[in-house]
């Protein structure tokens, strides 16, 4: 199915310039397994021309980079208010069985808020392109990151990221999906590496947890 919607992305709507980088860009943020790299290097390999200069640059950045900066952004909205407005429902309702209650739930924003780092993570974030995306919007949602911020901090770090992908699509040519099935792989190493350390830290607060009552039960 993913394989099936790539190809549509590729046959019908990348092909409509940047408006079908933007619109390909905000479909493939939402449905969260197809690689996120597959837009920005084929809108480079299909739309940016020419040998490194101001027409070229420019070209990256009107037919690739900004309308993909817009599109992920924007797109990105959907999976932010699920975590925002019933993750932190869910964590509050379920997290007393490893000790998250809304006090540390508030402790933890207070402390991603501070100096902001919430900002700073997301826009690195957004730049690194083996990052997933998914978890971007995740952690920004359930840490109740401010919507314009958010957007903001998404909007530039996407920004950067599709003008290097867009780039490396316009220098690779028509292999670019090669290169969008490495990183694409690198993604889910990292999604791995990340869904392996909540669950640890999962088990931690739970034995944590369950260590704590005990104590207080035996006094």
């Amino acid at each position: 199915m993913i394989h099936g919607v790539v190809i549509f992305l590729q046959t019908h709507i990348l092909p409509l310039g940047p408006f079908g980088v933007l619109i390909a860009s905000l479909i493939e943020e939402i449905i969260a397994p197809i690689p996120s790299a597959v837009v920005m290097l084929g809108g480079g390999f299909l739309f940016v021309e020419g040998a490194v200069g101001i027409s070229m640059l420019w070209s990256l950045m009107y037919n690739v980079a900004l309308p993909a900066a817009v599109g992920v952004s924007f797109g990105s909205l959907v999976v932010y208010s699920i975590a925002r407005y019933v993750g932190t429902t869910i964590l509050i309702k379920w997290g007393a069985i490893f000790g998250v209650t809304e006090n540390s739930l508030e402790e933890a924003r207070t402390f991603f808020q501070k100096n902001n780092r919430d900002t700073i993570s997301v826009l690195i974030a957004r730049i690194v392109p083996i990052v997933p995306a998914v978890v971007i919007a995740l952690g920004a949602g359930i840490a109740r990151m401010p919507v314009v911020p958010y957007l903001t901090m998404s909007f530039l770090g996407t920004l950067v990221r599709a003008a290097i992908l867009g780039f490396v699509g316009w220098q690779v040519g028509e292999v670019y999906l090669e290169y969008a099935e490495i990183i694409g792989r690198w993604e889910k190493v990292a999604l791995l590496v990340i869904a392996v350390t909540g669950l640890c830290a999962l088990i931690y607060l739970y034995l944590k947890n369950k260590k704590e009552k005990n104590s207080y039960g035996n006094i």
